[in-house]
């Protein structure tokens, strides 16, 4: 298994999205995916169990446009964790993907270019 696997199979297993069965093998949550699709009521159920996790959905859900170093912020406050603000960043960017596949309202915080504009000036 990759780190990147590693990390994500990680993610899950924090949540209880994902339940090891024994060394390196896993079965999805009960009602987490039916019929092939995802559930984002149940994803969001099973993030709200974690403190860290629940406080940075609460940043997004008072200001859905709030930055992600915000939102991780707020993570590793509630996580008691001591991160760089570049680890506190990665978390806001990757809670607010979460979020979004859990059916809570999210805007990215991007900029757009006036019409017309092609190029970057």
């Amino acid at each position: 298994m990759s780190d990147a696997d590693r990390r994500a199979v990680n993610q899950l297993l924090v949540i209880g999205a994902l339940i090891e069965t024994a060394p390196n093998s896993y079965r999805i949550h009960d009602g987490l995916v039916v019929n092939g699709r995802l559930k984002p009521a149940a994803l969001q159920s099973l993030m709200r169990t974690v403190p860290s996790v629940a406080a940075g959905l609460a940043v997004l859900e008072k200001d859905p446009a709030a930055r992600a170093e915000d939102i991780g912020q707020a993570v590793q406050a509630a996580a008691s964790a001591d991160w760089a603000i570049g680890t506190a960043t990665g978390v806001g960017k990757h809670l607010r993907a979460w979020a979004r596949e859990a059916g809570i309202t999210v805007h990215s915080p991007r900029t757009t270019r006036p019409q017309g504009q092609d190029g970057l000036f």
